[in-house]
């Protein structure tokens, strides 16, 4: 079996610890189970002082045989996350890094959570090729069955565009109605704003624009965003994600102080028994920061939880995990905030506007849940 150097295994051990949250000396102990050592000191005494060239066939069925290997460890199936966290903690790249990965959330999975990983590897085992190949070409076949001549400009672009390429414009891609935002904010979250009506507010929505501004402690304005991309912390490899920031960040440093970005929707995940909801990132001057559901405002939250910069989306929230006070708050003592807040940004239903067109009341229903490796779920 291929070997690293002991510095490298050193630094997979370092990183598996912060992907799954167990103790250092655990990490250590699973990286020699995975290379057929039954300790630590002998793994480190069995590896050799230089680092091998490992050609990549080799590489993939070593990483394949680490991924099996630790699934059987920790007892859940060994899918795509299992093994993309083998890939990130690997001793034989340039640098371990950390993956994370809710192993607890997986080995408890509920059946009523739909889970997007499972679902892909179902469809691919449908007809011949791979689930990418037949899902492109079932999207390019449904839109050119279309009249409309803008589907069948979009059947030609599916045509040359990959299942991952196709996934990120749709998720940056879906409509936004900033008014909708611009309610949550000041109506359930309660956050201040300045004094506006529905005509104050843009109609559209454009990528890298502010949609409305809110007002700080000191009463100063400061832009808000809005997108539908939905982020969970601790997946550090959300491309995307970064290049939406990126869109913001390249003048809000001249123009703007303290800008948020909302997600399309929130968050969740019970962490110490505790319910907490993620809305959004916000830069507070020294760095972008999780935003929380909760009726603390921005400069409230980091006062209270100062240890919560995204890190590079690698701040996964669990250690130190955020304090009780930004906990997901209730809604007429029965509803999650988080359902109320996806209930009025994706309603099912036309809502029901109060006399004057001030104020409207939507439908609380139940909706179903998508889980993720990090263990954050959201509504659908």
């Amino acid at each position: 079996m291929i070997l690293p150097t002991p510095k490298m295994a050193r630094l997979s051990a370092i990183s598996l610890s912060k992907s799954i949250k167990i103790p250092e000396t655990d990490a250590r102990q699973v990286i020699a189970l995975l290379f057929n050592f039954n300790s630590w000191n002998n793994l480190i005494k069995g590896l050799p002082a230089t680092q091998p060239q490992v050609e990549p066939t080799a590489l993939h069925s070593t990483h394949q045989f680490m991924a099996e290997k630790l699934s059987e460890m920790v007892g859940v199936d060994n899918g795509p996350a299992i093994y993309e966290l083998i890939k990130s903690i690997s001793p034989f790249g340039k640098k371990p890094k950390a993956y994370r990965v809710d192993i607890e959330a997986m080995q408890n999975d509920d059946n009523t959570i739909l889970d997007f990983n499972e679902m892909r590897e179902m469809a691919g085992m449908m007809g011949e090729g791979d689930f990418e190949e037949n899902m492109m070409s079932f999207l390019s076949d449904m839109m050119g069955r279309s009249d409309d001549p803008a589907a069948q400009r979009l059947s030609e672009e599916l045509k040359n565009t990959s299942l991952n390429d196709f996934q990120n414009r749709m998720r940056i891609s879906h409509p936004i109605d900033p008014l909708t935002y611009a309610n949550i904010f000041e109506g359930v979250l309660e956050w201040d704003m300045p004094p506006f009506e529905g005509d104050d507010i843009r109609d559209d929505n454009v990528l890298g624009e502010p949609c409305f501004t809110w007002l700080d402690q000191h009463e100063e304005e400061h832009p808000v965003f809005v997108n539908s991309l939905v982020v969970s912390p601790g997946d550090s490899k959300d491309k995307m994600f970064f290049t939406v920031l990126d869109m913001i960040s390249e003048g809000y440093d001249e123009e703007f102080e303290k800008p948020i970005l909302l997600f399309g929707n929130p968050v969740f995940k019970t962490i110490d028994e505790k319910r907490f909801s993620v809305i959004g990132v916000w830069n507070n001057g020294d760095g972008w920061r999780w935003l929380f559901l909760s009726k603390l405002k921005p400069w409230e939250q980091l006062s209270a939880f100062p240890d919560s910069l995204i890190d590079g989306l690698q701040n996964s929230l669990d250690d130190p995990a955020p304090p009780a006070e930004l906990a997901e708050f209730t809604v007429n003592d029965k509803y999650p905030a988080s359902l109320v807040y996806h209930t009025i940004a994706k309603p099912t239903e036309e809502p029901k506007f109060n006399e004057g067109g001030v104020g409207a009341s939507f439908t609380i229903e139940e909706r179903y849940i998508v889980g993720g490796v990090t263990g954050w779920q959201s509504y659908m």
